[in-house]
C-alpha cells in the first residue's frame, strides 16, 4: 500500500513531459520549452471552462447549504437535539471540505496536474484524506 501511494504521489507531482528530454514527443507542445502549450491536460479549453463552472456551482451550493444548517442549529433552540447535533457536525465537516479541499480538487481536475508540489502538495493530500475521514467518522 505504501509503495502504491508513493508511486501515485510521484506520478501526480511530476510533469507529463520533461523539457530537457530531447527524445520527447513534441506533439501539442511548445517548440522552445517542450512543455504542453494547452491549458489543460484533461480537457480542451471549452470543456474545461464548463467543468470548472459546474464544479464551482457545486462548491458554492455545498458551502451555502451546510452553512445554513449550522446557522439554523445555532439560532433555533428547539433544533438542538442529539440527532441534530450529529447532523450539525456533519454539516461543519462538509463545509470545511467545501472551502478547503474542493477548490484545490477543482484546479487539479481542470488542469490535469498538481499545481502545488513539495510540502504544499503533500499537505493537500493530507487534508483531503483527513477531511474525508473526519466527515465520515465524526
Amino acid at each position: 500500500m505504501a509503495s502504491l501511494l508513493g508511486e501515485l504521489t510521484t506520478q501526480a507531482i511530476s510533469p507529463r513531459t520533461d523539457p530537457t528530454d530531447s527524445k520527447a514527443d513534441n506533439n501539442g507542445t511548445d517548440g522552445e520549452s517542450g512543455w504542453q502549450s494547452s491549458v489543460s491536460l484533461n480537457y480542451p479549453l471549452g470543456t474545461m471552462v464548463v467543468v470548472a463552472v459546474l464544479l464551482f456551482v457545486v462548491i458554492v451550493a455545498t458551502a451555502t447549504g451546510n452553512l445554513l444548517v449550522v446557522i439554523a442549529l445555532l439560532r433555533y433552540r428547539n433544533l438542538r437535539t442529539v440527532s441534530n447535533y450529529l447532523i450539525g457536525n456533519l454539516a461543519v465537516s462538509d463545509f470545511l471540505l467545501a472551502i478547503t479541499i474542493f477548490p484545490l480538487s477543482t484546479v487539479n481536475e481542470c488542469l490535469g496536474y498538481w499545481v502545488s508540489t513539495g510540502v504544499r502538495g503533500m499537505s493537500w493530500v493530507f487534508l483531503g484524506v483527513a477531511g474525508c475521514f473526519w466527515a465520515g467518522c465524526l
